[in-house]
């Protein structure tokens, strides 16, 4: 299903099951740049704004970018600073310089996929007309290159280097070997795949949390809804404009959950329209999860494990193992 869709839908059902007076139901409250809260990215002193932009593209989008720059500069004009860029996978390096050329002060975050790095690092400062590159990641077990983006970052052609991994043990070698010398690192971070929190049930996770913790990594939560496939869930099984909606936006409350419990600086999901960035919006204004959102997505993680997470679709069988059965909240 199509996030508008979903958007649609959710909004239909919240004017018509529960009532706007609720305390339980927080109120729409109108974007403004004035209302965008921001966060330091550890210990890279960069100030970024807690919801960016992810690289996740829709088909319609990558075939409009006219349609998608409109997208960029409502973001901006909001306050959204922080945009991950992919051209390996989606071609945004040329459609989103375009974007961003009127923007300095806009943060870009990168994921070197090349294995030219030098080459590839100097062409993309010369797509983007500028002096250097905020964020560069690189996998995390993938030392040769990561080598040499810190050897860039020393010349001054990278802020910050970091890491993402798809699993845990690659994340707590790379910061083992490399220890202070990482800047900040990506994860996959949900009310489903929250394995990373450092609560009291203690998990083989809570290690390369403690050493992030220790060497003051900026955190950037990636996949806050797997790529819609979470949202499809909850309207498949009858959370949106069904039996158990009860006017809750479900990828709201899913962004407050990965935002209020501190394990995250800022959260990065895909926004394919001007609609979906509104309601990203209202978890930065609002960021308290209230009690019947904890309710409703305790309900959703219970339904994914007894369905044994049938929602990954293939490829993205590895996010089971970020996958913590049970709703934990956690706040510094």
């Amino acid at each position: 299903m199509k996030r508008r869709d979903f958007i649609k839908t959710a909004v239909i059902s919240s004017a018509t099951t529960v009532n706007c007076s609720s305390p339980l139901i927080n109120s729409f409250v109108q974007p403004s740049p004035e209302e965008m809260s921001y966060t330091i990215l550890g210990k890279t002193g960069i100030k970024v704004s807690n919801l960016g932009f992810g690289s996740h593209l829709s088909k319609p989008n990558m075939a409009d970018p006219s349609g998608r720059d409109k997208h960029i500069q409502y973001g901006i004009e909001m306050g959204i600073n922080l945009f991950d860029i992919y051209d390996h996978t989606y071609f945004q390096f040329d459609p989103m310089s375009k974007s961003l050329a009127n923007h300095s002060n806009t943060i870009i975050s990168l994921f070197m996929e090349s294995k030219e790095v030098e080459k590839r690092v100097e062409e993309v400062l010369r797509i983007f007309s500028r002096e250097y590159i905020d964020l560069y990641r690189i996998s995390a077990n993938d030392y040769e290159k990561l080598d040499k983006l810190l050897s860039l970052r020393e010349k001054g052609k990278i802020h910050a280097v970091g890491i993402v991994s798809h699993d845990e043990e690659s994340l707590v070698r790379a910061v083992i070997k490399y220890g202070d010398d990482l800047d900040y690192m990506m994860i996959p971070y949900n009310f489903v795949h929250n394995k990373a929190l450092p609560n009291q049930q203690q998990n083989s996770f809570t290690t390369f949390m403690k050493l992030a913790k220790k060497y003051n990594y900026g955190i950037i939560g990636m996949k806050p809804f797997v790529n819609e496939m979470l949202l499809d869930f909850a309207k498949e099984n009858g959370y949106v404009g069904g039996s158990k909606d009860r006017g809750v936006s479900v990828p709201t409350a899913a962004l407050r959950y990965a935002l209020s419990t501190g394990v995250i600086h800022v959260s990065i999901p895909a926004m394919n329209s001007i609609r979906e960035i509104e309601e990203n919006l209202q978890a930065i204004y609002q960021p308290k999860l209230n009690p019947l959102e904890k309710e409703i997505l305790e309900e959703i993680d219970l339904l994914a494990m007894e369905k044994k997470w049938s929602y990954l679709k293939p490829g993205y069988e590895w996010l089971e193992q970020w996958i913590q059965p049970g709703v934990f909240y956690y706040s510094t």
